[in-house]
């Protein structure tokens, strides 16, 4: 088991004056800002809109309700996924962006993170453990393990791309499922139902949760090279017929 949390102490001296989160692994996507530390304010784009057109604008409505400045951005948060390989793409080369708009001073400023752990660490409370998976399409699921301890998540499964089939062994052993509607039809019969299933998507303000458990990121984590979608199922190549 790797713990990804670390304890809250000695943070608030690393707190970031600025704080964005872009998160676009499904729908609807969403952007979040915290100032000074406070709350996260979460906006959700319309799903039937553009990412790529909308993502900025929102941001900066953000930002100029908040009375903050571009230069005061001293984190950018992208949710990495997995999910949808259009989301990811948008999310990930907007988050690389803004970052090379703003030259920001600092590469540990830009943190991508996986989309499933600010999902889990929104849904469960301390105590609790969970499978997260979503439809993966053709019969895959993506899935994944999370327990809540007092100081963050702990991963009994990073994520993972299965087939339905090889996914009964993990959510046999899990009593709470964090599952979209998606998942569960691809699960059909296979294992029986847990004792609780919960519909939880990723938000942004759950990304900057988990950004700021720790001031120091796992270093596969942080930088440019780390702003890379989690793409965990193989491209289906379809050969067009002449």
């Amino acid at each position: 088991m790797a713990e990804l949390a670390r304890a809250l102490d000695g943070y608030t001296a690393a707190m970031p004056r600025v704080a964005i989160a872009i998160e676009t692994s499904s729908r609807p996507s969403s952007v979040a800002i915290s100032v000074d530390g406070a709350a996260p304010e979460l906006v959700s784009l319309d799903p039937e809109r553009s990412h790529a057109r909308d993502l900025v604008p929102l941001l900066a409505d953000l930002m100029a309700k908040a009375s903050a400045q571009p230069e005061d951005i001293e984190r950018i948060v992208v949710g990495t996924g997995p999910g949808s390989y259009t989301g990811l793409r948008v999310g990930c080369s907007t988050a690389l962006g803004l970052s090379l708009g703003l030259k920001a001073r600092d590469a540990s400023r830009l943190l991508g993170i996986p989309s499933f752990e600010a999902l889990a660490l929104r849904a469960l409370a301390p105590g609790e453990r969970a499978a997260v998976l979503r439809n993966a399409f053709g019969g895959n699921l993506y899935l994944a393990a999370y327990g809540r301890s007092a100081g963050g998540l702990i991963e009994f499964q990073a994520p993972t791309c299965v087939a339905a089939a090889d996914a009964c062994q993990i959510l046999e052993a899990e009593s709470v499922w964090l599952a979209d509607e998606g998942a569960l039809k691809v699960i059909g019969d296979l294992v029986p139902k847990p004792r609780e299933v919960r519909s939880v998507e990723p938000d942004a303000a759950a990304l900057l949760s988990v950004s700021m458990l720790d001031a120091g990121q796992p270093s596969e984590r942080v930088g440019p090279d780390a702003i890379k979608p989690l793409y965990l199922r193989p491209f289906d190549v379809k050969l067009r017929r002449r």
